[in-house]
């Protein structure tokens, strides 16, 4: 039977010339290794704070969802929402001949837009995978100084979220 060998725990810098310490990372000193668990915490709690968010904009399956198509998009809308869609769909189709003769062809397929109004907000965004999709959240944006100089928050909104589809399907 062998003896056991005890280690000594080593003390400020006792690292060696490569920075590991005798032992392991299990020999570090306490505070970095509450530094390590404190920031690992961090990053959990903000990972955590995202997801909800991300929940928080879902769109309610249960409301009576309908889809307009036109020449390069495919909008999807409540069904109280239709004037505002048939707007969006114009606006989208002048926003995609504008960037595709400012920066090249547009991305391939249909983009889908979700137009909802299920969130106190006046903003969107635009994702590539699995498809190009584009969501606007249609609240018209209060007395905003940021928005304020712009005659038509939608096609601001559009070209902007519309831009982003080009610039990631690249």
């Amino acid at each position: 039977m062998q003896a056991r060998r005890r280690m000594r725990l080593p003390t400020h810098g006792s690292e060696t010339a490569s920075g590991e310490y005798p032992g392991g990372p299990r020999n570090r000193p306490v505070a970095f290794r509450l530094a390590r668990s404190r920031s690992l915490l961090l990053a959990a709690t903000a990972s955590l704070g995202a997801a909800a968010a991300t929940a928080a904009a879902q769109v309610p399956p249960d409301e009576a969802w309908r889809t307009l198509e036109t020449e390069h998009f495919r909008i999807t809308f409540p069904e109280h929402l239709g004037d505002l869609a048939a707007r969006t769909g114009v606006v989208a189709e002048r926003a995609h001949e504008t960037l595709s003769a400012g920066f090249r062809a547009g991305p391939g397929g249909t983009i889908d837009v979700v137009l909802t109004d299920h969130v106190d907000v006046s903003n969107g965004y635009a994702r590539y995978s699995p498809s190009n999709r584009v969501v606007l959240y249609a609240r018209p944006p209060p007395d905003h100084l940021a928005l304020g100089y712009f005659d038509d928050w939608l096609e601001q909104l559009v070209v902007h979220e519309l831009a982003h589809v080009f610039h990631l399907d690249y």
